[in-house]
């Protein structure tokens, strides 16, 4: 259930693509090149990547797991707060908080590895 609500649950980020390739300019042309669709959603990657070494540090330094998963889910209600009412009402939100709710997304992608650490740390102890 943890993993659901913290993993799965912001799964959104995966329809970025489509959100750039729909864009257009008032011209009507592209905002967005096919290779800027393609490369764009690249850096939420990249991002993942960074942030799941830093919380795993941070969570082996500390020797704490659980914090840092509710720092991560409090992190995370920031993009589903914003695309939420986004969705509702695109006029009251900027395009960019779009752009960062995406981007803020692959912050808290490092909560499954903090999961299981805990669950493991929880059983070694258990036993």
């Amino acid at each position: 259930m943890l993993y659901i609500c913290t993993v799965i649950g912001n799964y959104g980020y995966t329809f970025f693509g489509l959100f750039l390739k729909s864009l257009k300019n008032p011209d009507g042309t592209r905002t967005w090149t096919t290779a800027q669709v393609n490369a764009i959603p690249i850096g939420g990657s990249a991002i993942q990547v960074v942030f799941v070494w830093i919380w795993a540090f941070i969570s082996d330094n500390l020797q704490a797991r659980w914090p840092l998963i509710i720092i991560q889910v409090s992190i995370a209600l920031i993009p589903g707060v914003i695309m939420s009412i986004w969705t509702r009402h695109p006029q009251t939100v900027s395009l960019s908080a779009a752009y960062a709710s995406y981007f803020l997304n692959y912050m808290v992608l490092g909560t499954a590895p903090l999961i299981f650490a805990w669950l493991a740390d929880a059983w070694v102890s258990f036993h």
